[in-house]
């Protein structure tokens, strides 16, 4: 916000004192539940910490998921060390790494938070643990030691009766062990903050997906009304931990806020968390599909209203490896508080975002390899994928509030003080007159809009109009319900836009809670603008600002919970009554905001927020000369209809997404201690993980170690810039060798006692100039005599039943020796000069054979060998 340096000081006591009068019933009532302006419980300092709020989106990537571990330790790493928590809190080991982030924190007075993670397979394992953490304000598992034992093939070989080819029982027996080690460290000392704020009630929302087997197909129809179905097996499951939660819920006749608290991540909910974890990396073919019986209750997609049942589910990743969708509504209910909030969207991704072999696109297209065809097309997908959520996550960010709706209401206070401080009308007439001429055209906008939302979403919830153009209301229809005063768009009065009725909002829901995300986010600006000079505030005058945003996020809190309420009530009523569609969804908005006192309710929470907004303006001295919140909440209507007038329907009722920027956390950088020309470009191939199409990390627990480190030292690279923006390699380097150092000490107490002291640096090194010299993954003789044997043991156990054992381990040591054989082959690519696809091809005609001409030859051998002893005792 930028302040009129021309502002007398006499001017600012007389703008100060007629605030005070005007706002001495500003506490927002809210029905008893929200904060009074200016007597809150936020301690007073000079200069507030930012709070930095992470949203996490997690890929998958099978033992990828060691890396992704080492990234999660390190970014709860960093939480912990910005909030008050004790070095003595901290695994041995770590505490040189975590009194580095903290001394950085506390220079920068910034505390990082984690509230909102998404994930899937892999991602969605790692996910599950910090939310776990975060959620019962617990310390973080030992993730280092729970990935260098888990993640190995001896510990994954199947069980008897198992149809996946490794153990899924075993798989899940190790997450209910991780699950059951979070416990609340009872010396935590989160509850010394100075905000007040207890690590058992932090929110935090979780995300997994997963991909249903079976599933319903819906039915959609074409623009000429014809239908066809489409299948959908996509599932998501939420878990949150919200204190206070807010419902919005029918008590003895009476509709009212309730404050019931969500804790899905308690220890009693731990048998739902384990079967999410198992259920979303449930990697085809390698794991067996799980039923999602017990998740039904976190499942939020399929949408309930659909009523599907519970279905077999697999991997997440298997369609939707990046879910951005679910984390991008949930930023937008987020509330603001305390302090000055930067939001931040991590992407966490094991990938530099191109394939690794690029030897693909120098093929003519008649020689090209038919394996390698095979897995470009199995990994297309990914790509997609990955495309279609960062062009939503672009288009979100296009959508961010700081634009054309925020900039005009910016210019109306700016003009609104300018001018009658000078005496005369304010400059802003021209755009109370323009919103007033467009008032008509604005509510049918509206009324279309909401119309096709219900009709859509409630009265069809199972018909998908995929190629139908939006406007295919019946216009006499829409003409007859503008004619009507009804509780949901408002009338055509045009004194409502400058002298708004509170006590009876008729501008709806959404349209609420634009206005409050306007405050909150106009209060965040004068706290800490983005786009200039910080106003020097008075400690009484920050914290007032504090306090006000912090009630004005309570009231939108409310109106979210009045909005999921209403949204429920017309899903389920949505059936009733007769007539065309117009008619019925016109009828079933007003039984449900008449019946739910929406237009009370929501008028009394707008009211109360825009009291506390002009109350905190006001005394921290800035450019409005508004002494009411009438005022205020009529700029919002009136950049509400200037900008809204002729938008797509869709647009109309979208809600705003909160600003936010966006963060890709990948193996891109080499770091300080590797810098060097023959290493910069190798990127993901770094890590072991991404070998033997991913299952490289499940080798050794050597290369696990080494993963683990990359993904610590690829984690610091990327966080550390939101402390030290300007950093010149010398913080990047000491926060790096100290992240080493921590990588070599022996286990601290609790770790697992057969986790060797290694060279971590040294195995990276060795890991990397391998690379160099063209060995992909080189193996000890050890090493691959364990692949071999598991592979033996794993594919002895399923041979079919009627094969003697001697035969069938015959088979399985034979084929276990090839394939191994052919899978180094393909990872040095060194095959005799001829190309790889065309030697592996060879390689797996060579291993059928055997598999074919094994048994044929044995079966000959005993029969002749029968004949022989029949002639001679015949």
């Amino acid at each position: 916000m930028m302040i009129d340096a021309q502002w007398s000081e006499d001017s600012g006591r007389r703008r100060q004192a007629e605030v005070a009068r005007a706002s001495e019933e500003a506490a927002p009532k809210s029905h008893g539940t929200t904060s009074d302006c200016g007597k809150g419980t936020l301690a007073s300092t000079e200069v507030t910490q930012t709070e930095v709020r992470l949203a996490l989106v997690m890929n998958g990537g099978v033992s990828l998921a060691v890396w992704m571990g080492g990234v999660t330790h390190e970014i709860d790493l960093l939480r912990r060390a910005s909030c008050c928590d004790s070095p003595e809190d901290v695994d041995e080991r770590d505490r040189d790494v975590f009194n580095i982030w903290r001394k950085l924190a506390g220079d920068a007075r910034k505390r990082f938070r984690v509230d909102v993670i998404s994930g899937t397979s892999a991602g969605g394992l790692n996910g599950l643990l910090l939310a776990t953490t975060i959620g019962r304000g617990a310390r973080m598992a030992d993730i280092r030691g729970m990935w260098e034992d888990s993640a190995s093939l001896d510990s994954l070989l199947p069980g008897m009766g198992e149809r996946g080819l490794l153990g899924g029982a075993s798989f899940k027996q190790r997450i209910d062990k991780a699950l059951a080690g979070i416990k609340k460290n009872p010396s935590n000392q989160r509850g010394a903050d100075p905000a007040g704020v207890d690590s058992s009630d932090e929110t935090i929302t979780l995300f997994l997906t997963a991909t249903a087997l079976g599933g319903r197909r819906r039915v959609a129809t074409d623009g000429y009304g014809k239908h066809f179905e489409i299948d959908d097996h996509r599932r998501l499951y939420r878990f949150k931990n919200q204190t206070p939660g807010c419902r919005y819920v029918k008590e003895s006749d009476i509709w009212k806020f309730d404050d019931m608290a969500l804790r899905h991540f308690s220890p009693d909910n731990e048998a739902a968390l384990s079967l999410a974890g198992r259920a979303t990396a449930s990697f085809p073919g390698a794991f067996s599909p799980v039923n999602e019986r017990e998740l039904m209750e976190h499942r939020i997609y399929p949408d309930p209203v659909y009523g599907d049942p519970a279905s077999c589910v697999m991997d997440g990743g298997v369609l939707n490896n990046a879910p951005f969708g679910p984390v991008l509504d949930e930023i937008t209910k987020r509330r603001v508080q305390r302090r000055p909030v930067d939001r931040v969207l991590v992407y966490v991704v094991p990938s530099v975002g191109r394939s690794a072999d690029q030897r693909v696109r120098y093929w003519e297209c008649s020689q090209s390899p038919t394996l390698e065809t095979f897995i470009e097309a199995v990994l297309r997908p990914q790509e997609a994928d990955f495309r279609s959520g960062a062009e939503d996550l672009h288009g979100r960010l296009k959508n961010a509030v700081l634009g054309t709706r925020e900039e005009l209401f910016q210019r109306l206070i700016e003009d609104s003080y300018k001018e009658r401080n000078n005496g005369r009308e304010p400059a802003n007439r021209i755009y109370d007159e323009s919103a007033a001429l467009l008032l008509d055209d604005y509510r049918r906008s509206r009324v279309r809009a909401v119309m096709l939302d219900v009709i859509n979403q409630c009265i069809n919830p199972s018909t998908q109009t995929i190629f139908a153009a939006p406007d295919d209301l019946n216009e006499q229809e829409i003409d007859e319900i503008l004619g009507r005063d009804l509780p949901w768009f408002p009338s055509n009065d045009r004194k409502l836009l400058s002298h708004p009725d509170l006590k009876g909002w008729s501008w709806g829901l959404v349209t609420a809670e634009r206005v409050l995300q306007t405050f909150g986010h106009h209060l965040g600006d004068v706290l800490r603008p983005h786009h200039a000079p910080a106003p020097f505030l008075r400690s009484d005058q920050r914290k007032l600002v504090e306090e006000s945003a912090s009630v004005i996020s309570d009231c939108l809190r409310r109106l979210l919970a009045l909005t999921d309420a209403v949204k429920t009530e017309l899903k389920r009523r949505a059936n009733s009554g007769e007539g065309k569609c117009e008619q019925r969804a016109a009828r079933l908005l007003t039984e449900v905001f008449e019946e739910l006192n929406v237009r009370e309710t929501a008028g009394e929470l707008v009211d109360g927020a825009a009291k506390c907004f002009v109350q905190a303006l006001g005394n921290c001295d800035s450019a409005t000369y508004w002494i009411n919140g009438d005022q205020a909440v009529s700029a919002c209507l009136t950049a509400e209809v200037l900008t809204q007038a002729f938008a797509p329907p869709a647009r109309v009722i979208e809600r705003l997404t909160p600003k936010f920027r966006f963060l890709r956390l990948g193996p891109d950088s080499m770091g300080p201690l590797f810098h060097e020309d023959r290493l910069a470009d190798l990127g993901a191939q770094k890590l072991y993980g991404t070998h033997f199409r991913h299952f490289g990390a499940f080798v050794d627990r050597g290369w696990r170690q080494s993963d683990f480190a990359w993904g610590r030292l690829d984690a610091a690279h990327h966080l550390l810039p939101m402390l030290l923006p300007d950093d010149d390699g010398r913080q990047e380097k000491e926060l790096h060798r100290a992240i080493l150092d921590a990588e070599k000490k022996s286990p601290g107490a609790g770790a697992d006692p057969r986790s060797p002291a290694v060279n971590v640096e040294e195995q990276m090194r060795r890991r990397l100039d391998s690379i160099c010299n063209g060995d992909c993954a080189p193996l000890d003789f050890g090493q691959r005599k364990s692949l071999e044997t598991n592979t033996q043991t794993l594919l002895q156990a399923k041979m079919p039943g009627w094969l003697p054992p001697i035969i069938s381990g015959l088979i399985a040591w034979l084929l276990a020796r090839r394939f191994w054989s052919v899978a180094f082959r393909e990872q040095q690519a060194r095959i005799s000069g001829r190309r790889r696809g065309q030697a592996v091809k060879s390689e797996l005609i060579r291993i059928a054979a055997t598999g074919v001409a094994l048994p044929l030859t044995v079966g000959i051998l005993v029969g002749a060998l029968a004949v022989f002893l029949l002639i001679i005792f015949l």
